[in-house]
């Protein structure tokens, strides 16, 4: 039975592009990265003593500001393409980390 799932499963992927099998690898490496988001309320109230509910207020303001991202990067991307949006987007979080050192 396992078998026959399985060969089902990769009858259906087989004929993807290389494109899409590496953009899907990249997706996958990008939301692996945003599972910190679910640890970050317990160490702000245990490593850094903040009060439950100012964590997750921090937390609100976090997933505010993601929306809005994700809004205004759409919305930027449709009037000047979407490669400098991307190059933009790198070089600034870049220099936004070079600044936190």
């Amino acid at each position: 039975m396992f078998l026959r799932i399985l060969e089902s499963y990769q009858a259906a992927f087989r004929g993807l592009s290389r494109e899409v099998w590496l953009l899907s690898l990249i997706l996958l490496v990008n939301r692996s990265g945003t599972m910190v988001v679910i640890f970050m309320v317990t160490y702000l109230t245990k490593e850094l003593s903040f009060a439950p509910t100012d964590a997750g207020n921090l937390l609100a303001l976090y997933g505010l500001g993601t929306m809005l991202g994700i809004y205004l990067g759409g919305r930027i991307s449709d009037r000047v393409g979407y490669r400098p949006v991307i190059l933009v987007g790198l070089f600034g979080t870049s220099v936004a980390l070079l600044g936190l050192g």
